[in-house]
């Protein structure tokens, strides 16, 4: 064939042996289980589209930092959840928005066209009073799924300023889905 060419393959022949040994021992020592599970049915929102009306205060009740005011109760409810063995017993609504402070994990209230009430922002609570980081689902607290596959989330929400706040109207959005632990 051609000379010298065996040779030089013979040369490298130790060499891609024991990468090939290396290569197969790297993918062999470890291994990672997936585990997961399949819900027939999940809850169904009754409580759609919710405008949550805040009452209105002066402006001298939001005048420093971390001052909150106006906190209002909404709930969720939810029908038709599947329960028993096997289903997850509780669930809870995790909040998102676009329109969220990174700092305090609030919703800005001008996000929607609103005009004026400067440092004003909504704070979303837990029913217990702690406080929901909008876009983190691990702070939003939720209801155990009752015998007949029906849950009640409550949640409060309030005016809360990042410095004095000026007066004017507020409107944020948020959306929400739903958690099962």
């Amino acid at each position: 064939m051609f000379p010298g060419c065996a040779l030089r393959a013979a040369r490298h022949l130790p060499l891609v042996i024991s990468l090939s040994l290396c290569a197969t021992h790297a993918f062999a020592d470890d291994t990672i289980a997936f585990k997961g599970s399949i819900m027939a049915q999940t809850c169904q929102v009754t409580t759609r589209d919710q405008v949550v009306t805040l009452p209105t205060v002066q402006v001298q009740t939001l005048s420093a930092a971390g001052d909150t005011a106006g906190q209002t109760g909404f709930a969720i409810q939810l029908t038709g959840c599947s329960h028993g063995d096997g289903y997850p017993k509780n669930v809870a609504a995790a909040f998102a928005s676009t329109w969220m402070d990174g700092i305090t994990g609030n919703l800005l209230t001008n996000a929607e066209g609103a005009t004026g009430a400067a440092n004003v922002e909504y704070q979303l609570l837990n029913a217990d009073g702690t406080p929901i980081w909008v876009n983190d689902p691990t702070t939003s607290k939720g209801s155990v799924i009752d015998v007949n596959g029906n849950a009640t989330l409550r949640y409060l929400v309030q005016y809360y300023v990042t410095g004095p706040a000026g007066k004017g109207s507020t409107g944020a959005k948020a959306t929400f889905t739903l958690t099962y632990q």
